[in-house]
């Protein structure tokens, strides 16, 4: 009754963050899951990171849609394409 979204990055020379939207049609609202920006483990570093988020508010056997921003360490974003996820009946 959850989704696990993975991520990883190469280099976080200009990362500040991320921030996670869902909506159930491509073309939907897009709600920002979470609360706060998710902190890059390495801003500013040539250094990359793995990151996982839980998305624990789903339902079974429905479909999804999901989108990643990068927000650079200037508050500048960038949406990147969706990703759909089908959710199993269990």
């Amino acid at each position: 009754r959850q989704v696990v979204l993975t991520w990883e990055t190469a280099s976080e020379l200009n990362n500040a963050g991320f921030n996670v939207y869902r909506s159930r049609t491509l073309d939907g609202v897009k709600k920002k899951l979470n609360t706060e920006l998710i902190d890059a483990q390495h801003p500013g570093e040539t250094t990359g990171a793995l990151y996982t988020f839980i998305d624990a508010n789903v339902k079974p056997k429905k479909k999804y849609f999901y989108w990643l921003e990068s927000v650079d360490l200037n508050d500048a974003s960038t949406l990147e394409e969706p990703e759909k996820i089908r959710t199993v009946n269990k």
